[in-house]
Order: C-alpha cells, then structure tokens, then sequence
C-alpha cells in the first residue's frame, strides 16, 4: 500500500520512511508495529542501517483525522516521536534522550 492510500496505521502495519531534514538525514527506517504495544524498527540506510531493536513502550494514536503519532522509549533512552501524515507522505519525528534533542522531517515512503 502507498502511504497515499492508507486508511489507518494500526498494530501489523509496516512503515519505511527517510530523513530529508535535520541530524539523521539520509537515514532510511523501517517500523512494525507488533501485538502487545510493541514494534521493532530497523534502519535501512544511512548511519544505523543495519542496526534493529524491538521496543516494548510504545504508544499508537489518531491525532487528526489521517494523521498518526507513534512514539516509543528505545532500551538505550532514546525516545522518538513521529507523526505521520499519509495524505500528504510526510513524518516529523523528534528524538530525544534528555540532553540531545533531534528535530527532524522527511518522507514517508511506504505503508503496508
């Protein structure tokens, strides 16, 4: 499914998106949303591909009628925050740890 025609973002989804704005870009992930409230993310290209965690504190939710937030706290501190905006194949992410903070923006490329 293209993210143009996404109907909803749910548990056994699968989302791969790319960084075109702030400190990862050119970084490419890959997120599925698992049972239970969990998701493993993967990165594809860039400075973490091949790198992959499964993350077990994640949260789902509309927040506008097409557009998705998920976010989730990472084993190594790190939480990430994405809203996903499918109509228009766009995310804004921020991750954060508690001293660092990443603004970032880019393109989603798939949902399936």
């Amino acid at each position: 499914m293209t993210a143009n025609n996404v109907q909803a973002i749910r548990e056994g989804s699968i989302l791969s998106y790319e960084w075109t704005e702030g400190g990862f870009t050119g970084n490419v992930y890959e997120v599925t949303l698992l049972p239970k409230g969990k998701l493993t993310w993967r990165g594809l290209e860039g400075s973490e591909s091949g790198q992959s965690a499964i993350e077990d504190q994640v949260t789902v939710r509309e927040v506008a009628p097409g557009v998705t937030q998920v976010a989730w706290l990472e084993s190594v501190g790190y939480t990430v925050n994405l809203i996903i905006v499918p109509g228009e194949g766009r995310v804004f992410g921020l991750v954060t740890n508690g001293t660092e903070f990443y603004p970032h923006a880019g393109k989603l490329r798939e949902v399936r």
